[in-house]
């Protein structure tokens, strides 16, 4: 499907052999300073409004073989603008990885104390732009490109704080079935994207563009259940 990011990931992940003998704070600095540089590349060159793939029609009633040379016809196109785009905001965040790890961060994930004020600030990061995004009486360049790159990270680590906490509560044990998703993370992201193109595409059961937010809300908690 058009926002697979595997291709992306492989990609960008060949410049990763060159980043791992700098230092941490060699690492960090350049983790920043690319992320800051493709916050501003995002929102001079790119129109978030923009429709992501542009056939809609014929992913909701086209034949599998007429999708498939739609996609293969513009599949140059869509992975080189992915790389262009996000090709720097992947390599800065897999270096702000690396540079995390090497400084401990698998052991602050069981400070509770260091768990709670993350999550305290990640949320009052991030929560206040998606609620301005949302309210927005139109469409704004400036929001858009906060959502996409400061709310949308800041709020996947406010999610990693809250779980670090939930897993060493005495809810933890409850929640151990979980473990098995991540550790089979590859596979059920794969699996959600084989699950939803036949449950979505025309050549499927063509349900594209004709479900809600709670219809998909309960589909994703169904397959995330059966995985």
């Amino acid at each position: 499907w058009h926002g697979d990011i595997l291709a992306s990931y492989a990609l960008v992940g060949f410049a990763l052999p060159a980043l791992a003998r700098l230092p941490g704070a060699r690492l960090f600095a350049l983790g920043l300073s690319g992320y800051g540089a493709s916050v501003l590349f995002f929102y001079l060159a790119v129109d978030p409004f923009a429709s992501p793939n542009g056939g809609a029609a014929l992913f909701a009633s086209g034949s599998y073989a007429e999708m498939l040379a739609w996609r293969a016809a513009r599949y140059a196109d869509t992975l080189l603008g992915g790389l262009v785009v996000f090709g720097p905001q992947l390599l800065a965040l897999f270096a702000l990885g690396l540079a995390l790890g090497r400084g401990g961060l698998e052991r602050r994930l069981r400070d509770r104390r260091f768990l709670g004020r993350a999550l305290l600030a990640c949320s009052a990061l991030a929560l206040p732009i998606l609620i301005a995004e949302r309210l927005a009486s139109a469409p704004s360049r400036l929001l858009a490109t906060l959502e996409y790159l400061v709310a949308s990270p800041a709020l996947g680590f406010a999610y990693l704080a809250g779980f670090a906490l939930l897993f060493g509560s005495p809810l933890g044990r409850a929640l151990r079935p979980f473990a098995a998703v991540g550790r089979t993370a590859l596979s059920a992201y794969l699996a959600q994207s084989l699950v939803c193109t036949l449950f979505f595409y025309g050549y499927g059961f063509g349900f594209y563009g004709r479900t809600g937010v709670a219809a998909n809300l309960a589909l994703s908690l169904l397959l995330y259940a059966l995985q």
